[in-house]
């Protein structure tokens, strides 16, 4: 009669088991709410066609999966790069540059930077920052 208890509570045992690995694993899943940080680094206070512009975008929990740059002037927006990363790191570098655009010296230009994590802590959404206009 012990044995025949022992048997029924197994099933039991079990589906509580994989009820508690299932909310593990929800809880990593969206528990990264950060979105990545970016730096810009160019070489003097004005962007210039003539020296390329690094972005490095980093996230502590996730890697990072996209940076894109677009640019605005004059009301038209191009995307000057779009890189998806296979590779699984944290830290990931874009360098670009304005040449070819064809931007007059002294225009107003907004220069607008994302960055998209590996997380879905937006609750199934990557994580995106973008970066203050320039």
């Amino acid at each position: 009669m012990a044995r025949r208890t022992r048997l029924s509570k197994l099933p039991l045992i079990i589906i509580l088991l994989i009820i508690v690995l299932l909310g593990y694993g929800g809880y990593l899943l969206v528990n990264d709410t950060d979105a990545p940080v970016i730096e810009l680094s160019h070489q003097s206070e004005y962007l210039s066609p003539h020296r390329p512009i690094v972005v490095t975008a980093t996230d502590a929990s996730s890697p990072i999966k996209n940076i894109t740059v677009k640019v605005t002037h004059e009301g038209n927006t191009i995307t000057l790069a779009d890189q998806n990363f296979a590779d699984k790191r944290q830290i990931q570098q874009l360098i670009f540059g304005l040449d070819g655009m064809g931007l007059p010296d002294g225009a107003d230009v907004s220069l607008e930077v994302s960055a998209r994590d590996g997380a879905v802590g937006g609750l199934g959404r990557p994580l995106i920052h973008i970066s203050e206009p320039t």
